[in-house]
């Protein structure tokens, strides 16, 4: 009985049903096809861009803001089809734009803080230690707008 069972078992691993490896070739095939599209959607550099400049935020922006694929890709395709490329398409633009954004905030975690430093001695050695704060401000708006043109 157990040897018939084991049997039973070992054929059905070996030898699945054909509806089921076809939805399996299906979900392969769109999940490929999902990534590769992705990987040409996807604008690398702007999402380092942000991770740079907003640090964590940056790579929490780049889970939360997450587009769907552009619907001409889809027309005609079967149900299956369409679920499975949606799932990988934007499983894959979350993983893109995390690994931009994390590549993006390390190296402004490193620059950003010599960039402020440097922009505080700067405008320390233009104004006097006893100026108002409305002039102070007024160094802070002149040295942004320096550090910005």
């Amino acid at each position: 009985m157990k040897i018939a069972l084991h049997l039973v078992l070992a054929a059905t691993i070996m030898f699945p049903a054909s509806g089921h490896t076809k939805e399996m070739n299906i979900a392969k095939m769109a999940c490929k096809e999902a990534e590769r599209d992705a990987r040409n959607d996807v604008n690398v550099k702007l999402w380092g861009t942000v991770g740079f400049f907003f640090l964590i935020f940056g790579i929490v922006a780049a889970d939360v803001v997450v587009s769907n694929p552009p619907v001409c890709r889809l027309v005609g395709k079967s149900p299956e089809y369409v679920s499975n490329y949606i799932k990988c398409y934007r499983k894959t633009i979350v993983d893109i734009q995390d690994r931009a954004a994390l590549k993006g905030c390390m190296i402004g975690a490193c620059i950003l803080p010599f960039v402020y430093l440097g922009s505080v001695r700067l405008i320390s050695m233009i104004m006097p230690a006893d100026e108002n704060s409305f002039n102070c401000f007024f160094y802070l708006l002149i040295a942004a707008l320096l550090h910005s043109s």
